[in-house]
C-alpha cells in the first residue's frame, strides 16, 4: 500500500504504516471488525471488514490481539475485484457511537444483574413492570416471578403443615402469623397461581402486596422520573393514574363481562385469554 504517512487515529487509537505498507490500527477496545479468511481447496477466500476511512476504503486484512481488550488491525486498501456487502465507518461520529453504546450495554448489564439479586423482591411488582425491566435491559421476568413465589410458598406451606400437627395437639414449629391457617392458605394459593403463571404461561405475575405497593409509589415514581413536567404537590396526569390503576386489578379483570374485557383489550392491550385461563 503506497502511502508514507497514515491517516491520524480517532481519540486514542494509534495508525502507522508497517514495513510492507499495510496500515496498522492499535485501538483500546476492539471494534468487531473481522479479518480475512484465507482461501482453501474446500472453501474460497472471504474478505475482511470493509471499512472507509479519510475517503479510502480499507479491508481488514488480520487482527492481532495485545493486552486485554486491546487490539491491532492490520489494514490494506481495498481490492476492486472484491463486492463490499457492508461498509464500516471509521471517524469521530461513529466512534463517540460506539463509545455510548459501549456504556449503555455496560449500564444494562449491571441493571439485569441489579434485577437478578433482587429477584426476590422485584418479583412482586406486577407483571407489566416486570416485562418493561425485560424489554428494557433484559431482566428474567418469568425468573423473577419464580424466585419470589417459591420464597413466599415455602412459609405458606410449612405454616399449612403447622397449623395440621396444632390441630392434632402437636405444637406448632413456625412463627407467627404463619402458623394462622389463613394466612398460610393465602400465601400458599398466591405462589401457587404465581408459579403456575411463570412456568406453564411464562409470564410473570406480581402479588398482592407487590401490587399494591407499586400502585402508591406510582406517583412518586413518576415524578422522579419527569420532575421537569410535574410542578411540586402537583398530581400525575389522569391517564397516568389509569393506567397504573389497570395494572393494579389486572389479575382480576378476567372476572368482568366478555363485552367488559373487550373494551379493556382495545383501551388497555389486556390479555384476556391469558388471564382467563389463569383464573380458571
Amino acid at each position: 500500500m503506497a502511502r508514507e504517512r497514515p491517516p491520524r487515529g480517532v481519540g486514542s487509537d494509534r495508525a502507522e504504516v508497517a514495513p510492507d505498507g499495510t496500515l496498522l490500527l492499535e485501538c483500546s477496545i476492539g471494534k468487531g471488525w473481522q479479518a480475512r479468511v484465507p482461501g482453501s481447496q474446500t472453501r474460497s477466500e472471504h474478505p475482511g471488514t470493509a471499512v472507509e476511512w479519510k475517503g479510502q476504503v480499507y479491508e481488514v486484512l488480520a487482527i492481532e490481539p495485545l493486552r486485554v481488550t486491546a487490539v491491532r488491525y492490520r489494514l490494506t486498501l481495498w481490492e476492486s475485484g472484491h463486492a463490499i456487502r457492508r461498509i464500516e465507518r471509521y471517524d469521530a461520529a461513529t466512534e463517540d457511537a460506539r463509545r455510548s453504546e459501549r456504556v449503555g450495554v455496560r449500564v444494562d448489564h449491571s441493571k439485569r444483574w441489579l434485577a437478578i439479586l433482587f429477584s426476590p423482591l422485584l418479583g412482586h411488582v406486577p407483571g407489566a413492570a416486570q416485562k418493561a425491566m425485560e424489554r428494557d435491559f433484559g431482566a428474567p421476568a418469568a425468573a423473577m416471578t419464580t424466585v419470589s413465589a417459591f420464597i413466599v410458598l415455602v412459609p405458606g406451606v410449612l405454616g399449612l403443615l403447622s397449623w395440621l400437627v396444632g390441630a392434632f395437639g402437636g405444637p406448632p414449629f413456625v412463627p407467627a402469623p404463619f402458623d394462622n391457617p389463613v394466612v398460610a392458605g393465602y400465601l400458599t394459593l398466591e405462589s401457587a397461581l404465581r408459579l403456575h403463571s411463570a412456568f406453564l404461561m411464562g409470564e410473570p405475575m406480581g402479588s398482592l402486596v407487590g401490587y399494591l405497593l407499586y400502585a402508591a409509589f406510582s406517583p412518586l415514581r413518576w415524578r422522579a422520573s419527569s420532575p421537569q413536567q410535574l410542578a411540586p404537590g402537583e398530581a400525575p396526569p389522569a391517564d397516568r393514574v389509569l393506567q397504573d390503576r389497570f395494572t393494579l386489578v389486572e389479575p382480576l379483570l378476567s372476572l368482568l363481562a366478555p363485552e367488559d374485557q373487550q373494551a379493556l383489550e382495545l383501551k388497555f392491550g389486556f390479555d384476556s385469554l391469558r388471564w382467563g385461563r389463569l383464573s380458571v
